[in-house]
């Protein structure tokens, strides 16, 4: 089983209304806003609704901590290696690609909110046009009139375009990230 579906799994079991894909959207977002601060706390603050004190609730908030340090990780390099966790194109619709993308989307401006980042239309340099871009994304519905290979290279564009924006975002977080820590001097 792909990591895509046995997060779902994971998910589905604690009784959480998200799919990997939007999990991975907020960790993603919590990546970018924050650079310190308990992230185990700010998952249990994000999904407190669902009382995740069971230790599968807190199996799933490790799963998560680890995920958004692996993402903080492979954003830091800066090497493109960063991707978006959806599931593969081959197993799944159009349409449901459509709507897995939204909500990784979501997830994201959500992770961003969660991590402290208030006004999301007041972002550094270009992140806050990719905000309003992702926003845009965040709300796509499945259906257009382009057949299924323009609506095939369309969605791959716009994976490509949300993964490279979402790398944007973090750089330009960056200058406000590392403004928050203390400089060392040699």
């Amino acid at each position: 089983m792909a990591i895509y579906e046995e997060l779902t799994e994971l998910l589905t079991n604690c009784g959480l209304p998200i799919d990997a894909a939007e999990a991975h959207g907020l960790v993603s977002g919590l990546a970018c806003a924050t650079q310190e601060g308990d992230v185990a706390e700010m998952l249990q603050g994000a999904f407190s609704q669902y009382g995740l004190d069971s230790l599968e609730g807190q199996t799933i908030i490790g799963h998560l901590v680890s995920l958004r340090q692996q993402t903080h990780e492979l954003l830091e390099e800066a090497m493109g290696e960063f991707v978006l966790l959806l599931p593969d194109e081959n197993d799944e619709e159009l349409d449901r690609q459509t709507d897995v993308l939204a909500g990784w989307c979501r997830g994201f401006l959500y992770g961003l909110v969660e991590g402290g980042i208030i006004d999301l239309g007041n972002l550094p340099g270009d992140a806050g046009e990719i905000v309003k871009d992702l926003l845009e994304i965040s709300e796509m519905v499945p259906g257009n009139e382009l057949d299924n290979e323009g609506q095939e290279r369309a969605l791959t564009e716009l994976v490509e375009y949300v993964r490279t924006g979402v790398q944007l975002i973090y750089e330009e977080m960056q200058p406000a990230n590392s403004a928050k820590q203390p400089k060392l001097i040699h």
